[in-house]
């Protein structure tokens, strides 16, 4: 929203109340800020977590179910054959990511969970991973308020290389900006 972008994670043992909730601010420059770049914020920020909480209690094994609206972001992120492109404009976030779940210890499983179900159905008619979903939407939404009064930022831990044009780093149009 108005080039600023956000997420938010919740991170919960089934069947406890026991969760962790998080939200962050998609790095970006306004242009080129986009709902998928919020999405795949989201996904890094959550595998980060849970590597720094495995890191932290010594889990060297276990599994965790992700859950996402963003289907596309979903397929690239957890998709094992992804071919990272330097003309996607998201190449800095997918490569981080693809570089922590290279690294991490358990083993995650992607579901993609629809979008906006409470547009449809009644809220109590909706299974658990909706209602997360609706939660986490609202906080990105409500997030954006703070984003707009930080400054904006750019690196990302783990991202392969990016490209700087001064205190600009290129994100799209690599060949243009270059020339």
């Amino acid at each position: 929203k108005d080039n600023y972008g956000a997420a938010a994670y919740v991170i919960q043992a089934a069947g406890t109340e026991s969760r962790i909730v998080g939200r962050v601010i998609a790095p970006e420059d306004g242009p080129d800020q986009s709902a998928y770049r919020s999405e795949l914020t989201g996904i890094l920020a959550t595998i980060v977590m849970v590597n720094k909480l495995c890191e932290f209690y010594n889990l060297n094994e276990g599994s965790l179910e992700f859950g996402c609206d963003g289907l596309t972001a979903l397929n690239m992120a957890f998709s094992k054959v992804t071919v990272l492109s330097i003309e996607d404009p998201n190449y800095d976030i997918l490569g981080a990511i693809k570089t922590y779940l290279s690294n991490t210890r358990i083993t995650w499983k992607a579901r993609h969970v629809e979008g906006h179900q409470d547009d449809e159905k009644d809220l109590e008619d909706l299974d658990q991973w909706a209602l997360l979903n609706i939660e986490m939407d609202l906080l990105a939404k409500q997030h954006i308020a703070v984003a707009k009064t930080k400054p904006r930022h750019y690196m990302i831990k783990n991202e392969p290389w990016s490209i700087w044009l001064g205190e600009k780093k290129v994100m799209k149009n690599l060949h243009a900006n270059m020339y």
